[in-house]
């Protein structure tokens, strides 16, 4: 019981990185573009989806292959373990 309550908590910690990262960046992306909105008054939706459209690209360039090697790992362990389970 312990062991799968442990691959529970190892997935939630690899789904928050995986997925908490990028939401955060573009989050705090889009607080900051809605601001430059607000300040400038300009109502483009452009001028918002192609820089947030960027960012995530560039995360998922960047920090992509970090966390796909993350679930590899944490499914290999699971794998590895599946007889326990």
């Amino acid at each position: 019981m312990e062991l799968s309550s442990e691959i529970f908590n190892q997935f939630c910690l690899n789904l928050s990185f995986s997925l908490g990262i990028p939401l955060l960046i573009l989050l705090f992306a889009g607080f900051f573009l809605t601001f430059l909105q607000a300040i400038t008054q300009i109502q483009d939706q452009i001028l918002t989806f192609v820089p947030k459209t960027a960012i995530l690209c560039a995360v998922v360039v960047y920090g992509g292959s970090a966390s796909i090697h993350m679930l590899v790992d944490f499914l290999v362990q699971v794998l590895k373990n599946i007889k326990t389970i």
